[in-house]
């Protein structure tokens, strides 16, 4: 069986970092979609400190214990 998959939808995103994602994947010959993925799964096997540095700070969300 493959992997499922799911919609995700992202707003607001700037008009400049749109065209520097859609250049950079155009560079890579992927489509936007492709390379937004796999940026994802590159982000989200970075170190948890990462993640949670600024969005600790925003206290908009908090590792337990914090």
């Amino acid at each position: 069986m493959g992997t499922r998959t799911v919609a995700l939808l992202v707003r607001r995103v700037p008009r400049d970092v749109h065209r520097t994602i859609k250049a950079a994947a155009a560079l890579a010959g992927m489509s936007l979609s492709d390379f937004i993925v796999k940026a994802l799964a590159a982000a989200c096997r970075a170190p948890f400190e990462i993640w949670t540095g600024r969005m600790g700070q925003e206290g908009s969300w908090r590792r337990q214990g914090s």
